[in-house]
């Protein structure tokens, strides 16, 4: 039996390192042609790793230039609060948003994009007014005034809010692309044990205070499984999906199990 993923074109973007490397490996497996984009190197053996920077459109577009077709985009770069609340929500958010915009000319229909959210996000829907009138009304030219005019709001870390941002576009992409078929969808992942955990705010340390239902992180070949479930084809139903990805945390939070980790805010 042929793998659903034979001869299709998936984009990766984060390629180089966590579960962005891991969703680029598992693709290459499965027969996918995978070009990476990643400002820095070390991709899985087989891909097409171009050197790009998400919040650079002039770069993302050279990266993409040679292309007549894209299947599937998987959204997997990303930074942590330590980046600075300007620079976590240009490449969280900003980034994001303008590779989706650059890559749909290129997805026939019934393509799919599959984004990485996070359980920090988890209160997206009680700031949906605030985050849809972001996403709908700042640029990157307004963007340091938005921050300094929200300096509470992404205190102590912006991530959080980044993160919720990333939950709404999904859902806004969700319904403006089902006419075309093509699917959007994200997964939250709690803790995972890459490098990019190491730079959080707080370091590995905060692995202490976080709970881990499993007792243990996740790992990011775990994470890949189900992003590349997602965007392929058979999760042909399946979209405005956000997943958590976290062993049962929020599960856990909600029905008083386990302390929430997020705060009151």
């Amino acid at each position: 039996m042929s793998s659903p993923y034979a001869g299709s074109v998936a984009v990766v973007t984060g390629a180089a390192s966590g579960i962005g490397h891991a969703t680029a490996s598992r693709l290459i497996e499965l027969g996918a042609r995978v070009i990476g984009l990643d400002r820095d190197v070390g991709a899985p053996q087989g891909v097409d790793l171009r050197v790009t920077d998400v919040t650079d459109r002039a770069s993302v577009l050279a990266a993409l230039a040679d292309l007549t077709s894209i299947d599937r985009l998987f959204n997997c770069a990303g930074v942590t609060g330590a980046a600075g609340p300007e620079t976590t929500l240009r490449v969280n958010v900003f980034g994001l948003r303008d590779v989706i915009d650059m890559v749909l000319p290129l997805m026939p229909d019934g393509g799919s994009i599959t984004n990485i959210a996070s359980v920090g996000g988890w209160k997206w829907d009680k700031n949906f007014e605030l985050v849809q009138g972001f996403l709908a009304t700042v640029g990157i030219d307004d963007l340091g005034d938005w921050c300094t005019d929200h300096a509470e709001l992404l205190a102590p870390s912006a991530y959080p809010f980044s993160k919720q941002c990333v939950v709404v576009e999904t859902l806004l992409r969700c319904a403006e692309l089902a006419p075309r078929e093509i699917r959007v969808n994200a997964i939250c992942p709690g803790l995972v044990d890459t490098p990019m955990l190491g730079s959080a705010p707080a370091g590995r340390g905060y692995v202490s205070a976080f709970p881990l239902p499993f007792g243990r992180m996740t790992t990011a070949d775990e994470q890949a499984s189900v992003l590349v479930y997602l965007g392929g084809p058979d999760a042909g139903a399946v979209s405005g999906v956000i997943l958590p990805t976290d062993q049962g945390l929020l599960a856990s939070v909600r029905v008083g199990a386990l302390a929430s980790p997020f705060g009151d805010a």
